[in-house]
């Protein structure tokens, strides 16, 4: 009775657009990691988990919950933004300054700029915890400024997450650094696990300034995913989540990071992309690396990987 309630659940009703949406995307509640905290012009300050609020105020920042008893995060070198999609959505971005770019006189390093798209079941709030990984150290340890946001439906974003939205939520995050940063920034992108599809779409538009991509623990494409044929090379109507098949559009540098022991997205799903990419580098395997630990930060020499591609391997 629980499978045939789970077949239920997932194929009713049954639009492949209502399956995608059901199987691929968890947000937590919202206001579980995080909310909203605005100040008006004269000082007044509130807290709010409703975006549409938080937008009239003159300053709002993200201000994290203590989801770990015994340490406080930190939003030290945060900075907040609500973006506006081509969708209507209203989406938290945030911009994380690299400790050292904010004394450096080296402008070309300070041109380098990361956009992270996080997995299925986060939020930013669970991004700026002190266990772990985190925006901040990710920021240090790949030395530059990463930019992160909610998707549509996610953290305090307004709306329902869709794949549709998944991909104007990355355009308004991408247009909104080259607005801010100027004609000579440079961007590099980086997702894992479901944030990996954002991202290859983003890619293969051929975007302005797009300096490379990073793939951590990526998948083909949900129905293959779904199937475990991640070497179908025959696309399907219902299919969603292509990666597989917007790969070959890419045309910068790409690393491919995967753990060996990834149950939840297998190793085979990297490889086969790995194949498809026209400027793909060497990929970095974890053997022992599950799903989640092969971006916890448990192993140091895929971040160290990741630094050295964007640094002296993509197009900047």
């Amino acid at each position: 009775m629980q499978a045939i309630g789970l077949v239920c659940y997932i194929v009713c009703p049954p639009i492949p657009e209502c399956i995608s949406r059901k199987l691929a995307f968890h947000p937590p509640p919202k206001g579980y990691s995080y909310v909203l905290r605005c100040t008006d012009h004269s000082g007044n300050c509130i807290e709010t988990t409703k975006i549409k609020k938080a937008i009239k105020y003159a300053s709002v920042k993200v201000k994290p919950k203590k989801l770990f008893s015994f340490c406080s995060p930190s939003m030290e070198r945060i900075e907040t933004t609500i973006l506006k999609t081509q969708r209507n959505s209203l989406i938290v971005s945030v911009w994380v300054k690299n400790r050292i770019h904010l004394t450096t006189k080296n402008r070309r390093e300070k041109n380098l700029v990361l956009i992270f798209s996080q997995p299925n079941s986060s939020d930013l709030g669970c991004y700026v915890q002190p266990m772990g990984m985190n925006l901040r150290w990710l920021s240090d340890v790949l030395d530059m400024d990463v930019y992160a946001y909610d998707y549509t439906g996610y953290g305090i974003s307004s709306g329902r997450a869709t794949e549709k939205n998944m991909y104007s939520d990355i355009q308004a995050v991408y247009g909104h650094v080259l607005k801010t940063r100027g004609p000579n920034v440079k961007i590099a992108l980086l997702g894992y696990s479901i944030g990996t599809v954002p991202t290859s779409f983003m890619a293969a538009t051929h975007p302005t300034n797009l300096a490379g991509v990073v793939l951590v623990a990526p998948l083909t494409s949900g129905l293959r995913l779904f199937c475990n044929k991640p070497e179908q090379t025959t696309p399907c109507c219902l299919d969603r989540f292509k990666s597989y098949e917007r790969a070959a559009d890419i045309e910068v540098p790409v690393l491919i990071c995967h753990g060996g022991k990834d149950n939840v997205i297998p190793i085979a799903h990297g490889l086969q992309l790995q194949q498809r990419l026209k400027r793909a580098v060497e990929p970095v395997i974890v053997e022992d690396a599950d799903h989640l630990s092969i971006f916890s930060g448990r192993y140091l020499s895929v971040f160290h990987r990741i630094r050295d591609f964007l640094h002296r391997e993509t197009d900047i």
